[in-house]
């Protein structure tokens, strides 16, 4: 793993460059916030939590929360010395499937976080 490179990877992107659907910028405005020790863990490792590299479909429940099973997040380097991981409540695993980026040449492996409970916005977002 490479975090320097995995900081600069990130430090190029912008909230632009991910999906633009109302879940996914649910989850970009709401998970710092609502999850500050997994924030600061990714950011330790060169990551922006609120830049995933992919966001499964998350379940809607009745209680104005969406939880998001699965939130992928793109490393730079070998994932070797990675260790699966409980941040909090929430898990850290290598990816074991996901989409090759377009934009990146380096190696790279991708990191699975979940489950995140995060508030539905509502009076932001008009959800499907």
């Amino acid at each position: 793993m490479d975090t320097e490179v995995t900081k600069a990877y990130y430090a190029g992107k912008k909230r632009a460059d991910i999906c633009s659907c109302d879940y996914c910028r649910n989850f970009m405005d709401e998970v710092k916030s609502a999850y500050p020790e997994a924030a600061e863990y990714l950011s330790s490792i060169g990551v922006d939590i609120a830049l995933p590299y992919e966001v499964l479909l998350p379940i809607e429940n009745d209680d104005g929360t969406m939880d998001y099973y699965a939130v992928d997040y793109f490393i730079c380097g070998e994932p070797d010395g990675f260790e699966d991981t409980k941040v909090g409540d929430i898990t850290v695993q290598v990816a074991e499937a996901y989409p090759r980026p377009d934009n990146y040449d380096g190696s790279y492996f991708v990191i699975t976080l979940g489950t995140f409970r995060i508030r539905r916005r509502t009076d932001k977002y008009a959800f499907r």
